[in-house]
């Protein structure tokens, strides 16, 4: 699913990350779904004239964030060992008509890459937090990030499915933002452990640099909002 470039912040879209209250995350999707259509994705990738548009979904548990990371042997070279904490990727076809077709992909997509067990109360819902842009390289200009945070409960078990590619676990969010900057992580992962030679994928690095975790919502939450040291924005 695509949108035309020139449609929106006309063409001129922000680099980094812009978070989005209710309302404003409300009325950009039903713009966006308004104006989309769907493309051979092979044609997509080569048109910088067009965004694709890609649920990116971060999952919090108390004060720590859902990592997973890529293992050797699986894929192209370049990922392995790269660390995520995004979940989602392309909505399709299977995902039309174009309305609602991003919460239907993102649901889709958790379901495929993401067991999740023993939450009291039910299924959360993500919510839409921010819009993610990276114009650094051919891959970021055809592409654009629409960035949920879904925040579990405590007896929450969150676990990735497709072991023989991936291991992921929580970590706090104090170690993967050390990470993410090239500092020495203050506080080792509780569950599963990276090595110092991975690598933040370029998205998810963003995202911990960004203000989404110093939102009122987060704060009520009681997520992950104790560091109180402002840092600048992609």
């Amino acid at each position: 699913m695509i949108v035309q470039r020139a449609d929106f912040f006309g063409g001129r879209w922000h680099n980094g990350f812009v978070p989005l209250d209710a309302e404003a995350g409300t009325e950009l999707l039903s713009a966006f779904e308004a104006h989309a259509r769907f493309e051979p994705r092979d044609t997509a990738e080569q048109q910088p004239a067009w965004k694709q548009l890609i649920p990116y979904c971060v999952v919090t548990r108390g004060r720590d964030v859902f990592y997973a990371q890529r293992l050797e042997g699986q894929g192209d070279p370049r990922l392995w060992r790269r660390i995520s904490i995004g979940f989602g990727g392309h909505v399709g076809d299977e995902d039309a008509p174009p309305q609602g077709a991003v919460q239907r992909a993102l649901h889709r997509e958790l379901r495929e890459e993401l067991s999740m067990t023993g939450a009291s109360g039910g299924r959360p819902m993500p919510r839409l937090v921010g819009l993610l842009n990276d114009e650094r390289d051919d891959v970021g200009r055809v592409h654009a990030g629409l960035v949920y945070r879904l925040h579990v409960a405590a007896d929450c078990r969150v676990e990735v499915r497709e072991v023989h590619k991936l291991r992921g676990g929580f970590a706090p969010l104090a170690a993967l933002r050390g990470h993410a900057s090239g500092e020495a992580p203050r506080v080792a992962p509780r569950e599963g452990l990276w090595e110092d030679r991975a690598s933040i994928e370029s998205w998810s690095a963003i995202v911990l640099r960004s203000g989404l975790w110093r939102t009122p919502e987060a704060d009520r939450e009681g997520s992950v909002s104790e560091d109180p040291r402002r840092e600048d924005q992609e």
